[in-house]
């Protein structure tokens, strides 16, 4: 962790910004620009309680800045691509998630935010930005709405009498 810390520093800085990084990114072929990528996230997953803040606080910038390395860094470089739910129908939750998100809704959605989040629970085939766009377009027609609402009425809510 030291090693890639000060590899890391002394190619990037102590303080690196995200454009910095890209930038000096791109001075790189493209094994050296992804083993870096890597190393950034073995460092932030691995050992982000022991980075210095300044470092620990460009980590968090970039991750979001970034979201599809860290995405496919968890999804494919860990074990939590075999701990993520295999949802039951994956197809529907898409729709219900696009109203459950805008339904009274001041502003703009992330939907790439909303669909790395869903890549990190959910074992969708999809990558970050066709799952995104997904989301994006799943308005729902009056035949998925009515399946929702079929599954709706299935679900006991117990713990209430009358309920």
């Amino acid at each position: 962790m030291k090693k890639l810390l000060k590899e890391m520093q002394s190619l990037f800085g102590t303080a690196p910004t995200c454009a910095s990084f890209d930038g000096k990114l791109l001075t790189f072929d493209e094994a050296t620009r992804e083993k870096y990528r890597i190393g950034l996230c073995r460092l932030t997953f691995g050992y982000y309680d022991r980075l210095p803040p300044v470092f620990r606080s460009f980590a968090d910038k970039y991750m979001k800045h970034d979201r599809h390395l860290y995405t496919e860094y968890l999804t494919c470089h860990t074990g939590l691509s075999r701990l993520r739910y295999p949802l039951h129908n994956p197809e529907l939750l898409i729709p219900l998630l696009h109203i459950l998100e805008n339904a009274d809704r001041r502003g703009r959605i992330s939907y790439h935010q909303l669909a790395a989040s869903l890549l990190l629970a959910f074992d969708y085939p999809y990558k970050l930005n066709t799952l995104g766009e997904k989301i994006a377009r799943a308005v729902p027609d009056a035949e998925t709405v009515r399946d929702i609402l079929d599954l709706v009425a299935l679900v006991r809510i117990g713990g209430d009498e009358g309920l």
